[in-house]
Order: structure tokens, then C-alpha cells, then sequence
């Protein structure tokens, strides 16, 4: 906690000297009510299961979860190892999911062809072949593979909604 402050400034130095005028007065702004002083997981699931999900922001998530994976996790204990990966499944899973509930397969499709071989090729490959062919079904709420695993990621979805709602 000692070293935030320095962190802050550091940030606001990089903002400034790359000419992000607008973005250094809303970093003080969030600063000015960040009472916490500190991580703050009820924000970050805000910015994921608020905007970055329901805007079909695919990047944006897996840029977060990038950030997540090589700067927060990695001081994590190794066994909260196989946690962190089904959490970052299930998110990747919810994602897609409701691009498929707002009828955008290209947004599947495009996600599939930027991170599917990434996804095929790591530990948990085998889990992803499957919902490669999401984009390309017409109805994959009926197919029975997809049918316990939409149903379990919208609930998944809204118990973790309704966790932070009641939460703040």
C-alpha cells in the first residue's frame, strides 16, 4: 500500500508526457474517490459484466484479462492456478455467449479468429474445440452441448450480477 502513491504518480507522469489530458483528469477524478486505497474487485466486475460483456468489447476483455493474468494472478499461490483458469474460461464463455443471445455470430467468429488458436493450443485446448463451432450454429441453445452450458453461464452471469449489485 506504501507504494501506491508512487504508482499514482508514475501513471499521471506517463499521461502527461504522452498528452492524455482527458484521461490524466479522470485518472485524479477516480483517484479523488478511491477510498479503498487498493484493489477493487467489485469495480473490475463492474467493468466487465457492465460494459465490456454487454458491448461485445472483446479486446478490451482480453486485454483485462491479459493485465489480470501477468500482473495480479502471478503473485497469487499456485493453487488458486486451476480457479483463475475456470474463472477466465467462464468469462470468456459468458462473453460469447451473449454475443450469441444478441444474434452477433461475426462477433464470435471474429474471437474465435483472433484467440482461438491460443485458446486450442493451451492447457485446457480440448474444452475449446467445441465452442469453436458456436459461430456457426443457428440455434445452439438446442445443440446438447451447448444447451447446460448456456443455461449455467447466464445463470453464472447473473448470480455474479447480483452478487455485486447486493455487494455495494
Amino acid at each position: 500500500m506504501d507504494s501506491l502513491p508512487f504508482a499514482d504518480a508514475l501513471v499521471k507522469e506517463y499521461l502527461l508526457f504522452r498528452g492524455f489530458t482527458r484521461t490524466l483528469d479522470t485518472f485524479c477524478g477516480e483517484l479523488e474517490l478511491d477510498a479503498g486505497c487498493g484493489y477493487q474487485a467489485a469495480r473490475i466486475s463492474t467493468l466487465l459484466f457492465g460494459t465490456l460483456i454487454p458491448e461485445l468489447r472483446m479486446g478490451r476483455v482480453m486485454e483485462l484479462l491479459e493485465l489480470l493474468n501477468a500482473r495480479l494472478y502471478v503473485h497469487l499461490d499456485e493453487r488458486y492456478d486451476s480457479t483463475l483458469r475456470t474463472l477466465e474460461q467462464s468469462i470468456i464463455k459468458c462473453m460469447l455467449v451473449t454475443a450469441v443471445k444478441l444474434n452477433r455470430p461475426d462477433k464470435v467468429d471474429a474471437f474465435f479468429r483472433q484467440w482461438g488458436g491460443d485458446l486450442l493450443q493451451g492447457p485446457d485446448g480440448h474444452l475449446w474445440r467445441e465452442w469453436c463451432a458456436l459461430s456457426f450454429m443457428q440455434q445452439p441453445w438446442q445443440d446438447p452441448t451447448f444447451q447446460v452450458c448456456v443455461k449455467r453461464l447466464a445463470l453464472a452471469c447473473m448470480n455474479v450480477r447480483m452478487w455485486h449489485g447486493t455487494g455495494t
